[in-house]
């Protein structure tokens, strides 16, 4: 239900299918980079722009989430990542997430 709801403001705000992909995506398939023998095919599933908006919920899922924004970002790419404030603040939620993590 919430997909295809992204599907419709999509089209709604006036683009289409072409230009803006809406899909489900399980971050942790990400912290292991993909073995291929083909480079050219990785690019291929790479994009310019990524914008993401009140998606992490945990702290725990800070690195599968910049692990699989490294992974489908072109390597001169932009990740737009909106957040409201999760109060992260004791010990065990510590944690940072950058491209090298």
């Amino acid at each position: 239900m919430l997909l295809e709801s992204l599907r419709d403001s999509v089209f709604e705000n006036g683009f289409d299918d072409e230009s803006v992909f809406v899909k489900r995506i399980d971050w942790t398939e990400y912290l292991v980079p993909a073995r291929t023998e083909d480079e050219n095919a990785v690019l291929e599933n790479r994009y310019d722009v990524l914008v993401a908006s009140d998606c992490i919920y945990y702290a725990t899922l800070l690195k599968p989430f910049a692990a699989a924004l490294r992974h489908f970002l072109k390597p001169d790419g932009v990740a737009y990542v909106m957040s409201t404030d999760r109060g992260w603040n004791d010990e065990r939620d510590d944690m940072h997430a950058s491209p090298e993590s």
